[in-house]
């Protein structure tokens, strides 16, 4: 489909620039958004961008609409992590969570979604988490905006299904990028919750660090399977375990549920 557009946020890391590449793999125009452009060319068209600018948002958008034509798939990808606990996280971090993963994602969304309305078709894509169903301790504020995120996505599926748009939310499990090795962590010595947050980023090296976390461009080789197949379903699970531990919180009781979670990360 060379003649289709698409448009990427939270390109220049991760799971967003290995399914830009992907995609762009597969012949589509792809055009990534980050905050900061790359010094050298990535392999996809960069867009200078940054998701809790309203203004920079406008200009991008209105840019490849004027290059292009046409947005067909947009993913919001770009997310950022914010951990601690809740009593002593600032209100502002708790804030940037929420600015980036959830009214970030609508800023955008909002902007594209009235050339895919005129055209009657198109694919509005989400990059949740597994922590969008799954709370863990110290990330209250990243599961927060991920939950709404489910929410954002669900309520989007049944309001533009009539335009010939279709909405998908990915839900990963572990992936294996930068984003918990580049999150703000306070120090456990000056915590008054200085033994469970030792425990909790013992756990999280390990999970991240230890070999379980899928690499990033077999994640992205999934993703774009799944948009690619003209699938409507809404959710979808993908990297390591996702689909095991969705299903396992779905099925049993809170009872059992948030002690496994709570003995995992020491909480228990």
């Amino acid at each position: 489909m060379p003649d289709q557009v698409v448009f990427i946020t939270g390109a220049s890391r991760g799971v967003g620039r290995a399914l830009a590449l992907e995609m762009a793999s597969r012949n589509f125009k792809v055009y990534g958004a980050a905050r900061t452009l790359p010094a050298e060319h990535p392999g996809f068209e960069p867009v200078a961008m940054d998701v809790t600018d309203h203004a920079s948002v406008d200009r991008a958008v209105a840019s490849i609409l004027e290059q292009e034509g046409a947005i067909h798939i947009l993913i919001n990808n770009a997310g950022i992590n914010v951990c601690g606990p809740l009593e002593e996280v600032s209100m502002d971090d708790a804030r940037r969570a929420f600015e980036t993963n959830y009214f970030g994602v609508l800023k955008v969304t909002q902007a594209v979604l009235p050339g895919m309305r005129a055209r009657g078709g198109g694919a509005i894509v989400n990059v949740g988490s597994g922590a969008g169903k799954i709370t863990i301790p110290f990330q209250g504020h990243y599961s927060g905006s991920k939950y709404a995120l489910e929410a954002l996505s669900e309520a989007l599926w049944h309001e533009v299904k009539s335009f010939g748009i279709r909405v998908l939310l990915f839900e990963p499990g572990d992936i294996g990028t930068s984003i918990w090795k580049d999150t703000p962590k306070p120090a456990a010595a000056q915590s008054a919750y200085r033994s469970l947050l030792e425990k909790f980023y013992a756990v999280k090296d390990k999970e991240m660090d230890g070999g379980r976390a899928t690499p990033a461009p077999d994640v992205a080789r999934r993703m774009a399977d799944i948009i690619l197949s003209g699938t409507t379903q809404l959710r979808h699970p993908v990297a390591h375990m996702a689909g095991l531990f969705l299903f396992l919180r779905k099925i049993l009781p809170d009872a059992i549920f948030l002690k496994s979670v709570g003995k995992n990360y020491g909480a228990g």
